[in-house]
């Protein structure tokens, strides 16, 4: 049996019409193409467009290398989108809290990716276009993906693409082309889900062990992530003094403390009576399991509960006290961390600096766009204002 080998063929220099060389240029198989020196290494590269004679192949050289040196192009690279983000993913991140990527963030931008960019993971960066991210795009609206997740995926190319070209591999970010119809937004796509005062009681009630309404508790009347009440110890609570300090939280089924997921997420959370009570009924119920570094929800030996058995908890209580909320998401612990950001805004009518310190978030806007929500009817509304007005002798 016999084989074909194929080789490349060799470059040739270039030569003017005099037959003196040209610095930089080669011909190979009849196409021009050329040399240059950039971050102090030699490299070639075929021209796209194909120069119509001499002239044109030492303009467009001259050209392209202006180009890079003013960072309007970039070398031609051939790292792909799966291997940029991967390097995006292990570089330092200013607004996680501690510098890099969480490995639940990591694993979730990972399955995204996977499921969502497939079509451009495997394409070299530098021939991604605008056209390219519009199609993905478009191909998850049709495909019936939430707003949501196409935001997410979204931020996640754009991301990527502004990482590569911080590292110069791009010159322009292919995201800058869309138009603005083809970016999508998550915005008012839903209502968000909320239980009132009322709704968050009955719920804490209906906990089928002292354990879980005390977690019910914190997350409905404390406003702590389901990973922050996980991670609580007895030494943060001071009851006495009315305050819990948040500091740290469990996630996954690792159950090493890691710090909580911003900086602004260390905190200070008073504790309204309606938590106090199931706080200290826990207390005096697990004795032997109450001392500073105790977890306050934990097993019968010490251990803090896991995200499973919490959610299934939640499911109980939620069936037993037959709770329908408001909005369109389904009840789970983060809705339960919502509803408590609401209540502090529409009935407590405090201010959203103070809340956005309680609630753990960097920038009182952030407050402002999810809790601060008036979800009133238009005759109860007109009704408040006007009674406050009166109220006010106005």
């Amino acid at each position: 049996m016999s084989t074909t080998t194929t080789q490349q063929a060799p470059r040739v220099q270039a030569r003017d019409t005099r037959g003196r060389p040209m610095e930089g240029l080669f011909t190979r198989a009849g196409r021009w193409g050329m040399n240059y020196q950039h971050d102090g290494r030699a490299r070639s590269r075929m021209f796209e467009t194909q120069p119509m004679g001499h002239r044109d192949a030492r303009r467009m050289r001259q050209s392209f290398l202006a180009a890079l040196h003013e960072g309007r192009t970039a070398d031609r690279s051939v790292e792909t989108f799966a291997q940029l983000l991967a390097e995006w993913q292990e570089t330092p991140r200013k607004r996680s809290r501690e510098g890099f990527l969480s490995e639940r963030t990591r694993a979730h931008e990972q399955h995204l990716a996977k499921r969502h960019l497939r079509d451009v993971l495997t394409m070299r960066v530098q021939a991604i276009t605008s056209r390219d991210v519009a199609r993905v795009l478009g191909d998850m609206a049709k495909a019936g993906r939430s707003s949501s997740t196409r935001v997410q995926a979204y931020r996640l190319l754009r991301g990527t693409c502004s990482f590569a070209v911080a590292r110069g591999v791009l010159s322009a970010n292919p995201c800058d082309g869309l138009l603005d119809h083809e970016r999508p937004s998550a915005e008012n796509e839903r209502e968000l889900a909320r239980l009132d005062s009322d709704g968050m009681a009955a719920l804490i009630a209906a906990g089928r062990s002292e354990r879980f309404r005390a977690a019910l508790a914190l997350a409905a009347w404390g406003g702590l992530r389901l990973g922050e009440v996980r991670g609580l110890r007895w030494g943060d609570v001071d009851l006495d003094a009315g305050t819990i300090r948040v500091e740290r939280q469990l996630t996954g089924r690792d159950e090493a403390p890691k710090p909580t997921k911003t900086k602004a997420g260390t905190r200070t959370v008073p504790i309204l009576p309606a938590l106090d009570r199931r706080l200290r009924e826990l207390r005096a119920q697990r004795t032997t399991l109450v001392h500073p570094t105790a977890y306050v929800v934990s097993t019968h030996d010490g251990r803090p509960l896991s995200e499973r058995n919490l959610r299934r908890a939640l499911d109980h209580a939620i069936a037993d006290a037959k709770l329908t909320p408001s909005g369109d998401e389904r009840l789970s612990w983060h809705v339960l961390r919502h509803s408590f950001g609401s209540y502090l805004v529409t009935e407590l009518e405090l201010p959203l600096t103070t809340v956005a310190r309680t609630m753990g978030h960097r920038d009182a806007s952030v407050t402002a766009k999810v809790y601060a929500r008036d979800v009133s009817d238009d005759q109860t509304m007109t009704e408040r204002v006007i009674a406050r007005a009166v109220a006010a002798g106005n």
